[in-house]
């Protein structure tokens, strides 16, 4: 029993915990203490009450000790039933030969053994083993078998060192006859914990919905997504409906209670979040949430847009305005571009770590501007042979290009009609900071007019000339790998393929960290440096719009300026030292992608997993078998 989600791509967060990236030795810890004091470093044990209190304290630790219980109970409980059922106790903690133990005295067959070596299936057959275990002592009844099936740590001990219970060989067994009813509610029940489990501690099903991680990762890709990859995180929302996100389906009405949230923890997995990995995360920006957007355009954004008197108090246009816990935000899926502690800054859309440009994914896409001779167009037959999506065909005309100065520029950016005003590198002005740029220089604009009318006659009325006019219908956009920019530049009546590229210093409106001292657009970013744990960074009234979210939101302290002078938790400081890692990530389709550059950092316990296989592929633009994108079937997710 799997459900699927879709991958989209509140203030009252605990604080966090560290289990494998940021503490090492969590058992030892728990035990020993280092004596400071000793050039030899002795570790000396603790009294019991001082263990007591050191746990308390380090509350982390106590998920390391419930891991453990769950873990190890269930064969001190075998060690007992397989002494009832005639075998030596010891057996019972052999890994392994415990389990061919365990289902010899069950009475199955030799396909336990392989369902036991299966992903996934081996805990369903473990569950199921416990419950067979339950009717060798001839507890059969439903709340029983289900409380075996929840807790069966405690489950297997009750039953091996009750003396009322007495195991009996599955051949020797009475026939029990259960209605339909019980049979539908067992295998309900039992499924249910069984995906949960494997959902929160194992892996889980996303599907891709939109087009931000083109061409590597594509709309209608369904993912597998590991979560051991990371370490699994422990739910930090626990009271809710089982295996649905954060909506009951159909509707807007949350599917948890979150009167209860428990500290970030996560157990040790496999590995780090590394470079280029294709990770699913939660949306930072979704603390808050405008119903009436979803993910669709972050409440913040909105806020910054309208004002949050207006987006607070406007339900008809705006939604019932919610807050969501960590683990109940938006799942997302981009790159990890940036790790802890790096220096990034994008450099003419190059991005550069530590002052080093990285390498670019294979199938990454940027936006261009295709110029096409008078009369010509580009027919979405041909376009659909390059695997241009029938959406980017459809919206290829949406964005409008035109050369004027910079006088121009700075009067059109005032007209209401437009929505979005952007200066474009080109030959027509080779200068690279847009600060250099004189008011009679003349360059190329892209522009997306809004609902409201702009005419003509208002471009002509800023000195720009007819032709010019006439000549923005000539221009057509599209997303484009390396590959099919080399393929369309040979197609007829194309007679120039211009690469979209912002120029460095024009400051986006929509770019992290929304400073007006900080001039950066999603070409030209930075330099920025990625907070790591432990890491203590000068703080002033300038860097602290980069840092703000990270210590108010993130990681839960009360923040105040005051007179020019910083205060966290009410001590004025200079300085804040992070107590989470945080990361980079970015689209690989990076003019098309709401990524780090629009919101900023991803904190690690926004972390959910990392993408590991394509399981199949369906592309929406074909219909039959066509639908199916077969050379995408188990494709490597990270194969970049």
């Amino acid at each position: 029993m799997f459900i699927y989600h879709t991958i989209v791509s509140n203030r009252n967060e605990t604080q966090p915990s560290y289990s494998c990236w940021n503490n090492n030795a969590v058992l030892s810890n728990i035990f020993f203490r280092r004596n400071k004091s000793s050039k030899n470093n002795i570790c000396t044990t603790l009294p019991f009450k001082s263990f007591i209190d050191y746990v308390i304290q380090k509350k982390q630790m106590i998920y390391d000790i419930i891991a453990i219980i769950y873990c190890v109970l269930p064969f001190i409980g075998l060690w007992a039933i397989f002494e009832k059922a005639g075998i030596k106790g010891w057996k019972a903690l052999i890994p392994i030969y415990n389990f061919i133990l365990w289902i010899k005295i069950l009475g199955k067959d030799w396909k336990w053994y392989i369902y036991m070596l299966i992903p996934a299936i081996n805990v369903f057959t473990y569950l199921l083993l416990v419950v067979e275990t339950a009717k060798c002592f001839q507890r059969n009844g439903l709340g029983e078998q289900t409380l075996a099936v929840l807790f069966p740590f405690a489950y297997l001990p009750y039953l091996g060192f009750s003396k009322k219970y007495k195991y009996t060989n599955p051949k020797d067994l009475p026939e029990v006859k259960y209605s339909s009813a019980r049979e539908w509610a067992d295998a309900l029940i039992f499924a249910l914990v069984a995906a949960t489990l494997i959902r929160t501690f194992m892996f889980e099903l996303y599907n891709i919905p939109t087009s931000s991680m083109e061409k590597s990762l594509k709309v209608g890709d369904f993912l597998l997504v590991s979560k051991v990859a990371y370490g699994p995180r422990v739910p930090m929302t626990p009271v809710a409906v089982p295996l649905i996100h954060h909506s009951i389906p159909g509707t807007k009405i949350k599917s948890f209670w979150d009167g209860i949230q428990l500290g970030y923890h996560r157990y040790c997995g496999l590995g780090k979040v590394e470079r280029y990995d294709a990770t699913v995360f939660n949306y930072p920006d979704g603390d808050t949430v405008a119903l009436a957007f979803e993910s669709n355009a972050s409440y913040h954004a909105l806020v910054r847009q309208y004002g949050r008197e207006v987006v607070n108090n406007t339900p008809a246009n705006f939604g019932k305005i919610i807050t969501r816990p960590v683990d109940k935000r938006e799942n997302f899926i981009k790159r990890t571009i940036g790790l802890p502690g790096e220096e990034l800054q994008i450099i003419n859309k190059m991005v550069h770590i530590n002052g080093e440009a990285i390498e670019n994914p294979k199938d990454l896409q940027y936006t261009y501007a295709i110029k096409m001779a008078p009369g010509s167009t580009l027919m979405p037959r041909d376009l659909q042979r390059l695997n241009i999506s029938n959406e980017d065909i459809e919206s290829m005309r949406d964005r409008s290009f035109i050369t004027m100065n910079k006088k121009q520029f700075d009067i059109l950016s005032q007209n209401p009609a437009i929505n979005d005003l952007r200066p474009i590198y080109s030959e027509r002005c080779t200068k690279k900071h847009f600060d250099e740029i004189d008011s009679s220089d003349v360059f190329l604009t892209a522009l997306y007019v809004n609902y409201m009318y702009l005419s003509a006659q208002d471009l002509l009325n800023l000195g720009i000339s007819q032709q010019d006019i006439a000549s923005m219908g000539e221009y057509i956009t599209l997303p484009l790998t390396n590959e099919n920019y080399e393929k369309l530049k040979t197609y007829p009546g194309v007679e120039k393929i211009i690469p979209i590229e912002t120029y460095a210093g024009y400051r986006d409106l929509d770019i992290f960290p929304h400073s007006e001292d900080y001039r950066w657009n999603a070409d030209n970013f930075g330099p920025i440096m990625i907070p790591q744990h432990g890491s203590t960074v000068a703080l002033n009234t300038s860097n602290l719009p980069i840092y703000k979210r990270i210590i108010e939101i993130f990681e839960g302290n009360t923040l105040e300026v005051k007179d020019g002078k910083i205060y966290i938790n009410g001590q004025e400081t200079n300085q804040y030292t992070f107590k989470m890692d945080y990361y980079w990530l970015m689209g690989d389709n990076r003019h098309n992608s709401a990524d780090s550059r629009f919101w900023g950092f991803v904190p690690e316990d926004h972390i959910v997993g990392k993408a590991t296989r394509v399981l199949i592929s369906f592309d929406k633009d074909k219909s039959g078998l066509k639908k199916i994108r077969w050379n995408r079937i188990l494709k490597d997710a990270n194969s970049w």
